[in-house]
């Protein structure tokens, strides 16, 4: 086991990494590297960016240690972007097998004076600690060449739970969304209540609202950055609620003024999620999950009539909403810290990251909003359910 502590990582280009691989003769040897990163003082060990076999190695990282913090769909943003500028960077350009683990929240401190001994929440470096101790003793014993490669895998954290499975499933899941959704889109064409036209005008509002709503935030947000560029954890997520509050108002404001008839809104919403559902199976499956899930119990739920019942329709929006603020909430944190201003490292700060935050609780919040309008009977009109219609 080789304790490595380099220097000249950033604004530099990795000089004592770069060196230990082109340099050390012991470097040649490694079988894996674990690569603890801090961008701000608080927040979980999380696994953002692994080397080698990703789908191997998250899968023995969830043995490893006690308590995993993984999420597909960080791993696959991360490597979009290929080097990220960490120490990580010229082991995995080597072909070193390895993970890169991190803790995120209060990043507008990092580089600062305030970034300091003193500032570092103890929870975090403690599991950051708890993960090294935990890969150090299990991957010690592993035999890489003896491993069969695994299939691609979607996976995600969910106390006390960590979830892996196969990415085919989220193509299941998602043609099942789609099935579902048609069915209940016919089930309304029979009755008069919806028309091909009404769903694709529908779902042109859904798309335009949840835009310009988005839109609207990531601007007040790039405005809230520049007076305010070094905001405590609490006061960004002030901001954040601020922002989702006030998007979310002009979101429904446009949304009312471009909607058309019952209920072509709320399955027009429900189709965007199933297309995205179905864009990311196919093509990032590693954002899947947070799209093909959602769009499962949406579908679910506009083939489910809960009549005049108070308690079906409160479960009805419960069956949706539950697993989009449970699986979404990580995605929207991620990324608005990611959206952080970071003074003390320009070159690490993107603010417009934020809007991917927004984005994704804006749609959110438009399919939720849908469900909790007042059902339509088979007949096409509206039922008396203690529901309010946004």
């Amino acid at each position: 086991m080789i304790l490595l502590f380099t220097d000249g990582e950033e604004p530099f280009p990795r000089y004592g990494s770069t060196a230990f691989i082109a340099e050390n003769p012991v470097a040649a040897d490694i079988a894996l590297v674990v690569n603890l990163e801090a961008l701000g003082n608080s927040g979980a060990s999380t696994l953002i960016e692994t080397s080698g076999s990703e789908p191997l190695i998250v899968q023995q990282f969830a043995v490893a240690v006690p308590n995993p913090t993984a999420f597909s769909f960080i791993v696959e943003t991360v490597a979009l972007f290929g080097d990220v500028g960490t120490d990580f960077d010229p082991f995995r350009n080597a072909g070193v097998p390895g993970v890169h683990v991190v803790y995120v929240r209060g990043s507008p401190i990092y580089h600062l004076p305030a970034d300091n001994v003193e500032s570092v929440n103890w929870n975090s470096l403690q599991h950051h600690g708890s993960n090294a101790l935990g890969l150090t003793r299990h991957f010690g014993g592993l035999d890489f060449a003896a491993m069969s490669d695994a299939s691609d895998a979607v996976y995600f954290t969910l106390r006390p739970f960590f979830i892996q499975y196969a990415g085919e499933w989220s193509i299941a899941v998602a043609v099942v969304a789609s099935v579902l959704l048609a069915v209940a889109v016919a089930g309304r064409r029979r009755t008069g209540s919806l028309s091909v036209g009404s769903l694709a005008r529908g779902a042109g509002v859904a798309v335009v609202a949840t835009l310009f709503a988005t839109i609207v935030a990531t601007a007040a947000w790039l405005l809230v950055t520049v007076l305010r560029a070094n905001p405590s954890v609490l006061e960004g997520y002030f901001y954040l609620l601020c922002l989702l509050g006030g998007g979310a108002a002009l979101g429904i404001w446009l949304g009312n003024r471009l909607s058309g008839p019952e209920p072509a809104g709320t399955f027009g919403f429900a189709l965007v999620w199933v297309v995205l559902a179905l864009l990311a199976a196919f093509a990032a499956p590693g954002f899947s999950y947070l799209f093909t899930i959602p769009a499962l119990t949406g579908a679910i739920a506009l083939n489910w009539d809960p009549g005049t019942s108070n308690a079906a329709a409160v479960a009805r929006f419960a069956l949706v909403a539950a697993p989009a603020v449970v699986l979404l909430t990580p995605a929207v944190d991620f990324f608005f810290q990611m959206g952080q201003p970071r003074p003390g490292n320009p070159d690490s700060s993107i603010p417009a990251v934020a809007a991917v935050a927004l984005l994704l609780a804006f749609l959110a919040g438009g399919l939720l909003a849908g469900v909790w309008r007042s059902p339509v009977s088979a007949d096409g009109s509206a039922r008396k359910v203690a529901n309010p219609r946004f």
